[in-house]
């Protein structure tokens, strides 16, 4: 659509379309909400995976759980997380007692071969290869 400079089309666009939306927007994101918009918003959101049609309140698909709202999708972030501490954690532990009983092996072994006679004349080179 071309306008001339003249016309005031343009302006009546931008004042009735845009400043609409543009106000509703900056009285969304203060949280100040109008009856109007309270009014024009739809009691149902499609997923953006599968495009089932959810009713506004749900906070996952109820067909593939897909996150719906920020809040859904923080909840599945701070779970992965702490269950990456957990994992971490249990791997630490693990390495941990794994070190512990490898040392305590090889000082047995190291013992055995101290108190045996006939093992004291085997080169520490060897007992490496094992």
């Amino acid at each position: 659509v071309r306008w001339s400079m003249n016309s005031r089309q343009g302006v009546r666009y931008i004042k009735n379309r845009m400043g609409n939306d543009l106000k509703e927007k900056i009285l969304e994101q203060n949280g100040i909400l109008t009856e109007d918009a309270i009014k024009k918003k739809s009691s149902i959101v499609d997923c953006p995976r599968c495009q089932l049609v959810n009713v506004r309140e749900n906070k996952y698909c109820s067909k593939c759980s897909y996150p719906l709202k920020p809040e859904a999708y923080d909840e599945i972030k701070a779970t992965e997380e702490t269950r990456i501490m957990e994992l971490e954690q249990k791997y630490e532990n693990t390495m941990q007692t794994m070190r512990k009983e490898t040392n305590e092996k090889f000082e047995k072994i190291l013992n055995i071969v101290q108190q045996n006679s006939q093992l004291a004349f085997i080169k520490p080179e060897i007992l490496n290869e094992f």
